[in-house]
């Protein structure tokens, strides 16, 4: 074997993968007029010399027309027209059947020999239903070319042969429609892997989940529901997407499947018949079937679940529906799982780690957004040295998470609660002025006493006012807390009002 031949075989292998992976790339809707232009044109000339050698012009024109339309149309933009106008192959296949058969004054044996190949172009360029549509235009067209004349040849044609090529021209449709709708799924899944991660908040991406399981589905509905906490088998909804008339179905399904313990799972389900499960019927009556995609969270507990909802019955979701909603629940589930980890770094960094409230920073950035006629207050435990060395230091430290409790189960939502340091805790309290304060300490007092604990406790409060520096509002909470010290712990006092010194110019 001469020594260049393993190079050259090599090197004519690369270049028969290469010209495949094109040929694969390439699209159908664009290929199919190319290959028919040049089906036409070869035809057409292959026509002519065949009427060359048998010294026949019967047939020119029609190989000449053909071989015309077949340069013409090759060079056209077909890629910019839409594929109604690429209905002119098969239009012009049939004109070239019919005139055929008259011309030749009967025998259709060389036509009938390309009527396949009309609704192979349909197949892959029309809609399903194209070739049952033109069905009718190619018996006429085969009617014509017989004159009229039915006999045996044309029956069998009719109802045998034109059949056959319309299913073929639809099966090759219904492939078509299939795999455009799979590229559709593959092209949205690839977005939404680039947009789930850029996303920082997890409202956000639930909504944004739904609205992409919905689409890759074709669900009529979808809710998505996250775990209130790590670990947790409860689950809340977070995202509705789809007809408002299934809306009320969700909790519905949330509620059943919660109680008979379904949610939680790795695999996806999906169910042919909600009211035939038990746990699914009360949804029954508007919900007819439905799909449950866990969003996995690296254990055994899923982060949370997507349900995909549907009116209407279904026997099955289609295979690449079905994976690419797989694959979206996956990335989804690591996109909660950052945000989950990210929001406990946050949560670590801003919290006290024995009180679970929040951290001196955390209480610096509160005060420093101090407003006129908010409230600053500063508790302190009343002998808590006395409690860590009569109790010990374990009960020191549940009488500090006792009070934590008290003061973030009486305060609200917009309050900024604090471990300040050691016994001491600071709270902002926007626009409660001194009686919101005094209010809210004695809530603090009455749950504290009504839990019995090993001691008491003192606070000062001080009223933020305009042109005084928040550390000084802060200063004058601290006095007053020192002065409730004084006069016998186990009470509240206000600061006296600041005093603004005003410069004359």
């Amino acid at each position: 074997m001469p020594p260049a031949w393993p190079r050259l075989r090599s090197n004519l292998s690369e270049i028969a993968r290469e010209v495949r992976a094109s040929f694969r790339e390439i699209d159908a809707g664009t290929l199919a007029p190319r290959v028919a232009a040049a089906t036409f044109f070869g035809a057409g000339l292959l026509a002519l010399l065949v009427q060359a050698m048998v010294d026949d012009v019967t047939a020119v024109p029609i190989a000449v027309a053909a071989t015309v339309f077949g340069a013409v149309t090759f060079v056209l933009p077909w890629h910019r027209w839409s594929p109604h106008a690429q209905l002119a192959f098969p239009g012009f296949a049939f004109v070239l059947f019919a005139w055929g058969g008259a011309l030749a004054l009967g025998p259709m044996g060389p036509y009938l020999a390309m009527l396949p190949l009309p609704f192979v172009f349909i197949g892959f360029t029309q809609r399903p239903g194209m070739s049952t549509l033109l069905g009718p235009v190619a018996a006429l067209s085969l009617v014509v070319a017989s004159q009229f004349a039915f006999n045996a040849n044309l029956a069998v044609t009719l109802f045998f042969a034109l059949p056959m090529s319309v299913f073929v021209g639809e099966a090759l449709a219904f492939a078509q429609q299939r795999r455009t709708r799979a590229e559709h799924r593959v092209e949205r899944l690839l977005d939404a892997v680039r947009v789930l991660a850029r996303v920082n908040d997890a409202r956000t991406g639930a909504h944004l989940v739904a609205s992409l399981s919905a689409d890759l589905l074709g669900a009529e509905a979808v809710a998505v529901l996250l775990a209130d906490r790590t670990g947790a088998r409860r689950f809340l909804n977070r995202a509705y997407f789809g007809h408002p008339a299934l809306a009320t179905a969700a909790p519905l399904l949330v509620d059943s499947l919660g109680e008979q313990g379904a949610l939680p799972g790795t695999a996806t389900r999906f169910v042919v018949d909600p009211a035939r499960v038990r746990a699914l019927a009360p949804a029954a009556g508007c919900v007819r079937a439905l799909a449950i995609l866990p969003l996995p969270s690296g254990d055994d507990v899923p982060i949370g679940v997507v349900i995909a909802m549907w009116t209407n019955a279904r026997r099955r979701l289609p295979a690449s529906a079905r994976q690419a909603a797989e694959l979206l629940s996956e990335e989804a589930g690591r996109m909660f799982q950052r945000l989950r980890d990210a929001a406990a770094l946050v949560h670590d960094a801003e919290t006290d780690p024995l009180t679970e409230l929040a951290n001196r920073r955390t209480f610096a950035r509160a005060l420093s957004m101090l407003r006129p006629g908010d409230a600053v207050v500063i508790v302190d435990l009343d002998h808590f040295k006395r409690v860590n060395d009569t109790y010990g230091h374990e009960a020191g430290d549940t009488t500090l998470r006792l009070l934590a409790g008290c003061l973030r189960d009486t305060s609200r939502q917009v309050d900024c609660v604090a471990r300040y340091g050691g016994e001491e805790f600071a709270l902002v309290l926007p626009e409660a002025g001194r009686e919101g304060a005094r209010a809210m300490l004695r809530r603090v007092r009455d749950e504290w006493n009504a839990r019995k604990p090993f001691t008491t406790f003192s606070a000062g409060i001080a009223v933020h006012r305009a042109g005084v520096s928040p550390h000084d509002t802060l200063r004058r909470a601290d006095e007053a807390l020192y002065a409730a010290k004084d006069a016998g712990r186990n009470r509240d006092v206000v600061a006296p009002a600041a005093v603004v010194e005003v410069a004359l110019g």
